[in-house]
Parts: C-alpha cells; structure tokens; sequence
C-alpha cells in the first residue's frame, strides 16, 4: 500500500535534523583544516629543529676530524687526553661520525626521535667555495678534507629501513588519510681561515704607516689599539699619513669606530679609499697565539701536535724524518710531498726519527759560531750546501760574544731549513735568500731580536705554495729598505715589526705584531692569489656554515 500523498509531501519538506548533518560535515571540514594547519605547523617546527641539528652534526664532524683536542672535549676528557700515550684516539672518520651522531642526539633525544642522524648520514669531504665533493675515507681524497656534510631525517625512506623515523601527523591521520610526514635537512660546514690570518698586517697595537705605501688583492690591515710604548695618548689602531692608498679588496679594521681608532694627517684624505674599507672589528693574531706551541714543535717534533707539523713544518724536513729505518718519503726537493701525503703519514710523526742537528763536530753544542762556519762552507761547495737542506738546526747562543747572534751573512740560498733557539738574535744579510724554510728565536730584550740589512729576499720570488718562509721572534724585527718578501710571513711575539723605505715586491705578506706596525714609505703589498693559508701562516682554523 502506497504512502498517502500528504505524507509523502510531509517527509520531503521536513527539515528536522538538516542541522545535525551539516553539523557533522562541517566539523569534519573544520578537522581536516585544523589538521592540515596544526600538523603542517609541526612539521615546519621539526623541520626548524632537524636544521640546527644538521648545522651542529656537520661543525661537530669537521672540528672534531680536523682537531684532535676536540675529540678530548666532546669525549668528556682533558683537551690532551687522546695526545698522550696509551689514549690511541679513532681514526678521523670515525672520530668525525662519533661525534656528530652524539651531538644530533642530545639535541633530538633518540627516544622520542629515533636516530635522526646516524654515521651513514655524515660524510667528509672538500668544498671549494662551491661545490661539496664527498670522501669515503678509503680512495684518494679529493683535495684537503675540509668540509663536513649531515643530513638529519623524520622520514620513512631512510637507506637503512631500520632507521625509519617518520613524524606522526596529529590530525591529518584521523581526519585527512596523511598518517606521518617525511622531513629532512641537510648543512655543511667547512673549516677555514679569515682573512686577517692569511694574508696582511694585524698588531695588538697599531699600524703606523708613513707616506706612498700602497695595497691592494685580498688582504687585511688591523691595528687593535691597545696601548704600548709607542702607541698611546690616546691609543689608536691606524695611524697614518697622506698619500696611502687602499684597493678595494682591502679591508682595514680596528676595535673602535673611524673616527677614534684612525689618526694621522691621512684620517681625513679624501683620495686614499680608507673610510671606504674600513670596518669596525676584534682581532687577535694567531700567530701570537700559535707563537709557543710552534717553537716547541721546532724544539721537539715528536711531542708536538701532528696537524701543527703537516702544516708548518718545511717540507723537505717531514721527507726527511726516519721510521723504521726509511724515511716517510723519497728525500727530494724536487717532488714535494703533497698536503694528502702528509696527512697520510702523519700518524707516524710521535715515533719519528727527526733529522735534528744540535751538536758540533766537537760533540758540543750547536753554537752560532758553528752554524755560520757550517754556512760558509755551502756558501763554497755544493755537497755541503745540498747536505744542509732538510734539516732542523737548534742553535746555542748561552755563551758570549759573537755567539749572541746568528749572522747570515753568506751568499747562498736557504731552502727547506729550521733554525730555532732560544737565545740567539738573528741578523740577516743582504746576500741571501731564505726560502721555504723556517726561522724561529725566543730572545726578547731591548736590542733587535732580527734585523734584516737592505735587499733581503723571503720566499722564492714566486706565490707558489711551498716557497714561502716564516721568521718568527719573541721580540722586535727590523728590516731596513728594499725588501722583497713573497708569501712569507713574519711575527713578533711581544715586539714591533718595522719596514724602512721601498719595502717592494711584498706579495701574499703576513705580518702578525703583538706590538705595533712601523712602515715609512714607499712600501708595496699585493695578494698572493688563491694562496693556501695551510702554507701561508700559523693559524688554528675557524668553522663555519656554507651551505
């Protein structure tokens, strides 16, 4: 029996309960939005917090692979433990994988997270300034292993499916079908030198620049003000005359603003570019700071920080260096050991047996004296001259007179050699040449520590790396005119540093004063370009974030 015609009309125009059931959809659309907004707001926070787990994973890979006393730190031990021995230390990649992984972990606690980054996320490798180019740890390596790269994961497509760590949506689950999100992120980061420790003149105190003294490349010019002998009433950074000029590569600083930290009648000379490069900025130079560590590295190879002796040593005297019977290369100037040579056999340097001459023929100690005789006869004869190279000379100046100082007054090239002392004051003569080697005195008093007569020659005369020699003293050094001085560098610890007249031909210079900077005129630096500033200067490397 049908419905009556009356009913039928009754139950299509009755809207009881329509609002219930709009109701109920709405709030589920309502759901699905909040959802969305609420579950894509979380991830966008976990995407926030897997970043800075990526950046500190990738610091703490590449410090801890380049610097072993990091290692110590995160380890929970003294800065030295892993230096001593007995405490062997992993090697780098493992060092660099421990490390990493421990840190993203106390960062996003495993429990919670899972392993957001694990060692197969961590890889070392070499940036270029632009492109990152992985290591695996066993075939060559592409370059100086630089660079450090973490990838941190809340993701289902991890490599190893054990790994999976997706984050769980809130809502979307329930209400829009979306059950986890898959987040990743990844950072770089790469060890490096500033500027202001490669290439240009920093002082504690500051830099007095006569007239006519020109630079320009990439460099860095830094007097930090503080207040000495020669720099006070009121202290200044940059104290200079007219007629200086400033490329634009250059970048002049101090600890202060222009106007209180730059004196001189050049402070206001329109023509020298120098408010233009000027910035305000903290420097301490490293190679005061790297002053002791290396003078014992000289003194004693075998308790000194490998890494200080892949850098800094001469290299001949690394080839040089004996284990088990042979020596870590082939002993010849001509075929230098590469940066990954060195790195590959560094390991070995604590139990080497380091070509070290510190005794006379006599059996005595090495004195002035006899260092100069030694010289004056290379200055006669090739064998001997060749015999010289490859060594480290620690010279003794506790006696008196004449043995006070080391005279290098013969006309010969030296190249590849460390002379170190403790007392000797060294005087360098117009005759030679020192290049790709390493001087080094830790006398201090009133006189100069080292003094350079006109035409003194540093480096080889090319911005070639491995050519450049270091000088470097406790106190003041003093060159007198015409210099030549390429991608070398000098250092006083305690004292001045100061350059008479025409010092020309000053390329990929470095000069770190813990007193002032004294330059008269007529002075001409340039940039090494592209110089490597393992081979340029002492430094410890800084870490940073490229990418």
């Amino acid at each position: 029996m049908g419905m009556p015609a009356s009913a039928v009309s009754r139950f299509r125009e009755d809207i009881e309960g329509a609002s219930t059931a709009w109701s109920i959809f709405w709030t589920l659309i309502f759901l699905i939005i909040s959802g969305f907004v609420i579950d894509t707001a979380n991830a966008y926070k976990y995407r926030q917090v897997l970043t800075a787990t990526a950046d500190a994973a990738s610091l703490a890979a590449i410090m801890n692979y380049r610097e072993l006393h990091y290692y110590g730190l995160y380890d929970q031990q003294d800065a030295d433990y892993y230096t001593a021995d007995g405490n062997a230390p992993p090697e780098g990649y493992t060092r660099a994988r421990n490390a990493a992984t421990g840190i993203a972990a106390r960062i996003m606690s495993t429990a919670k997270n899972g392993e957001v980054v694990t060692d197969q996320d961590v890889e070392l490798g070499n940036w270029n300034g632009a492109t990152f180019t992985p290591w695996d740890g066993v075939s060559a390596t592409p370059g100086k292993i630089n660079a450090a790269r973490a990838t941190s994961y809340r993701s289902s497509r991890r490599s190893d499916p054990d790994d999976s760590n997706p984050l769980d949506t809130l809502l979307m689950g329930a209400f829009g079908g979306l059950d986890w999100w898959d987040i990743a992120a990844q950072s770089i980061a790469a060890s490096f030198v500033p500027c202001q420790f490669t290439q240009g003149l920093v002082a504690m105190g500051k830099v007095d620049m006569s007239s006519l003294n020109s630079f320009g490349g990439e460099m860095c010019i830094h007097g930090q003000g503080e207040e000495n002998h020669g720099n006070k009433n009121p202290p200044v950074g940059i104290d200079l005359q007219q007629n200086n000029t400033f490329g634009d590569g250059v970048t002049v600083s101090s600890n202060g603003p222009y106007d209180t930290q730059v004196a001189g009648s050049g402070k206001n000379d329109d023509d020298n570019n120098l408010r233009d490069v000027y910035q305000q900025d903290s420097i301490q130079p490293s190679g005061i700071q790297e002053f002791d560590a290396l003078l014992d590295m000289l003194k004693n190879p075998n308790g000194a920080d490998p890494q200080d002796i892949v850098d800094y040593m001469p290299d001949l005297i690394i080839e040089n260096a004996m284990v088990g019977g042979s020596t870590l290369s082939d002993g010849d100037p001509d075929t230098p050991m590469t940066y990954e040579d060195k790195e590959a056999v560094k390991n070995s340097f604590p139990d080497a047996e380091w070509p070290i001459v510190d005794t006379n023929a006599s059996g005595g100690p090495l004195t002035a004296t006899d260092f100069e005789a030694l010289l004056a006869s290379a200055a006669t004869s090739d064998s001997v001259a060749a015999d010289i190279d490859g060594k480290i000379y620690k010279v003794d100046c506790s006696g008196g007179g004449s043995d006070k100082t080391i005279d290098l007054s013969e006309t010969i090239t030296l190249s590849n050699v460390a002379v170190v002392s403790d007392q000797c004051r060294i005087s360098l003569s117009s005759n030679i040449t020192i290049a790709a080697s390493f001087l080094m005195t830790n006398h201090s008093g009133n006189n100069m520590t080292v003094q350079g007569s006109n035409g003194v020659t540093l480096g080889s005369g090319t911005c070639a790396e491995g050519t450049g020699s270091k000088i470097m003293a406790r106190g003041d050094i003093d060159f007198s005119s015409e210099m030549t001085m390429i991608r070398s560098q000098i250092v006083s610890k305690e004292g001045d540093v100061k350059y008479a007249a025409k010092a020309d031909g000053m390329n990929g210079t470095t000069v770190h004063a813990g007193g002032n900077i004294i330059l008269t005129s007529q002075a001409a630096f340039q940039d090494c370009p592209d110089a490597n500033p393992d081979k340029l200067i002492a430094s410890r490397e800084w870490y940073r974030l490229v990418q």
